[in-house]
């Protein structure tokens, strides 16, 4: 019964991509429930499709060729031929042909839905992650990912439906290329980012109460599912409290940033706080030889210098010193000291 219809198994895949239409629905559950064979063959492969994983390369499918690769995959001639040669097979024959043919469907689907997430579609999917430290990767449609430590984007691109979706897990520096006609959404917990022409950071660890998005150029619409959220311009920061469900608007911290750019603005800028920054940036450990030291306040600014070249200049502008250690940086001193 498998073969008795040739575009069941492209029902099958739009069904598994649910771009399935309601009538193409009816007509496949009526091919599944005809017999034990077809529903077998239909649980066998969705749990193959379910059970494969995308991967990260990017692939520009031509749906034809595309077909025509799988389909031949599904029913090797070899099956086909056995079918032909004879006009009458008795009903334990026929079940041993479907079962050789779910064999042979199954073998090709692991290896397609390995590269393809359908076939009704031209489409691509990849999945970005930072464990250590920062991972700046560009995506198909040229959009740039700056992915912070501990972070992780999933993209995905459905060309018919025209949309581009990132999941992000932690926080990213997302600078966005894109046509008017496929927009990109952003999805990060509860919340999505909508962005028009823009350049901006989403910060969405699972461990924190908010979700962050800064605006460095462009406009983006910050909202939830149930139509609530801010209009964001450049330098602004909005604000979801997971907790309370609330949106608000501030200025955005200049250093917000600096993971992705190592550019540093302090204004009288606590030292604890200035050596916290550094110590996430540069992945490194810098620490005080006194206590005291942690209320010395510092202004200045720095653009994408070594960590050496940063202690250098905040050390000297508070007249203090640095010597390197086995695992970082100590500075001492006692000119700007705090009671």
């Amino acid at each position: 019964m498998i073969a008795d219809n040739s575009h069941i198994d492209f029902l099958i895949a739009k069904y598994l991509d649910g771009n399935i239409s309601r009538e193409e629905q009816t007509e496949l559950d009526a091919w599944i429930m005809s017999s034990s064979v077809n529903s077998k063959y239909f649980s066998d492969v969705r749990y193959i499709y379910y059970k494969s994983q995308a991967s990260c390369k990017y692939i520009q499918v031509d749906t034809g060729k595309a077909w025509d690769k799988l389909h031949k995959g599904m029913h090797p001639e070899s099956v086909y031929a056995g079918r032909l040669k004879t006009g009458s097979i008795s009903i334990s024959r026929r079940w041993w042909i479907a079962t050789a043919a779910s064999v042979a469907i199954l073998l090709g689907i692991a290896y397609i839905f390995q590269n393809y997430r359908t076939l009704s579609r031209a489409a691509s999917i990849c999945t970005i992650v930072a464990s250590d430290s920062a991972v700046a990767e560009k995506l198909p449609d040229n959009t740039m990912v700056t992915l912070n430590k501990n972070s992780k984007v999933r993209y995905s691109y459905n060309k018919l439906k025209r949309q581009k979706e990132l999941e992000l897990t932690g926080e990213a520096f997302i600078e966005v290329t894109h046509g008017i006609d496929t927009p990109m959404v952003v999805i990060a917990g509860h919340t999505f980012i909508k962005d028009i022409g823009t350049s901006f950071n989403v910060k969405a660890y699972e461990n924190m109460n908010n979700i962050d998005v800064s605006v460095e150029s462009g406009e983006v619409e910050f909202y939830n599912s149930a139509g609530n959220g801010v209009h964001l311009l450049p330098g602004d920061l909005g604000r979801f409290d997971k907790i309370s469900g609330k949106f608000t608007r501030m200025q955005a911290d200049p250093n917000e940033i600096a993971y992705k750019t190592k550019r540093f603005v302090f204004r009288e800028t606590g030292l604890s706080d200035v050596v916290t920054l550094l110590n996430e940036v540069y992945q490194t450990h810098i620490s005080l030889d006194n206590p005291r030291l942690a209320g010395c306040s510092i202004t200045v600014s720095f653009s994408n210098e070594s960590i050496e070249s940063v202690l250098g200049i905040i050390t000297e502008t508070l007249e203090l010193s640095y010597i390197k250690t086995s695992d970082g940086y100590l500075i001492m001193g006692g000119k700007c000291l705090r009671d």
